[in-house]
């Protein structure tokens, strides 16, 4: 009897230790996009929908994007305009899209969002478009992002303390990226936004 009780404790115990140590292993934080699986397009904030193939003849190309560690979009519009498909566009910067793994991190805007000078941008990548919101962002402050997949939906959120600033949500077998964009209106125009990962 006793030998039985020993058995079943140590099996119970056992099965315990297993599985907290499935649950820590799936617990593992993802590691931080290689900058090989960062991919960086122009962007427009007037066809912000607009998925732009940057190997398009005559494509805009504003603002520098570091993809190592972290993402920074950042640096001084050179041309008033740009053109897409013979359209003139004004708005123009670029978007950096990463894999939709679950993953949080920080979001800062070294130079705030200003509308008709600076505007930044969250998106999902879907196969031949982006689903995206515009984010305003207040100059130095920290913001938290989270990419989520459940329930047959993967949401990007963007929040600051308790308030939620933005969130897109689209089926996950359509989602193939998430994404973070700025632009700029005028010559001269400056942004810089940051994307840390946890």
């Amino acid at each position: 009897m006793k030998n039985n009780c020993f058995i079943s404790s140590t099996i119970a115990f056992a099965m315990v230790i297993l599985a907290s140590s499935i649950e820590a292993q799936n617990s593992k934080p993802v590691p931080k996009p290689t900058p090989s699986e960062v991919r960086v397009l122009p962007f427009c904030g007037t066809k912000k929908d607009l998925k732009i193939d940057p190997k398009t003849k005559g494509i805009f190309n504003e603002l520098s994007v570091t993809k190592s560690g972290r993402i920074r979009i950042y640096g001084t519009k050179q041309d008033d305009s740009g053109r897409i498909n013979g359209e003139v566009v004004y708005h123009n910067g670029k978007i950096a899209l990463i894999p939709t793994d679950d993953r949080t991190g920080k979001l800062v805007a070294k130079l705030g969002s200003q509308q008709s000078v600076r505007r930044y941008f969250v998106a999902l990548e879907m196969e031949d478009k982006l689903q995206t919101e515009e984010v305003t962002l207040k100059e130095g402050e920290i913001y938290n992002w989270s990419v989520k997949s459940e329930n047959g939906n993967t949401t990007l959120k963007i929040t600051t303390g308790q308030a939620e600033v933005a969130m897109i949500t689209a089926p996950t077998a359509q989602v193939k990226g998430v994404g973070f964009a700025a632009t700029l209106r005028f010559t001269k125009n400056k942004a810089d936004l940051e994307v840390e990962f946890d």
